[in-house]
């Protein structure tokens, strides 16, 4: 089963979370070659979202990926995620060229990559947002 989240500013800015079948975690695709894992590791409560962009041309920016729960930041301090069952929303700030501004005209990848604790039934909805 997959969730779709779309941004609001960009409503092509898809991107689709698909239960992996080895029960490990989430596959993730989506707008600007988006494509990486949300991955748990099966020792600990650590899970590891890791993915890298191709963007179109240069100029986009990514920033630094953070949890939300219903909108709601969570603090980067250690909210306990473990006695959360709900959805996390897993954001990721895509910032897009300035409008006339002159940039590469190759393919460009970005990594971007996060750690964190959570419960080990937690699922995952990730939306690409603006800074």
């Amino acid at each position: 089963m997959g969730l779709h989240l779309f941004d609001v500013e960009q409503s092509n800015a898809g991107v689709q979370v698909l239960e992996r079948q080895d029960g490990r975690g989430y596959d993730v695709k989506g707008t600007f070659g988006l494509d990486g894992t949300i991955l748990k590791d099966p020792a600990t409560p650590e899970w590891t979202f890791q993915a890298k962009f191709a963007f179109p041309t240069g100029g986009y920016t990514v920033g630094k990926p953070y949890l939300s729960s219903l909108g709601v930041p969570i603090s980067e301090s250690g909210e306990d995620l473990l006695d959360f069952h709900g959805t996390l929303i897993l954001n990721v700030p895509v910032t897009l060229p300035a409008p006339g501004a002159v940039t590469t005209q190759a393919i460009e990848e970005v990594p971007v990559s996060m750690q964190f604790t959570a419960a080990p039934d937690v699922k995952f909805v990730v939306a690409l947002t603006s800074i």
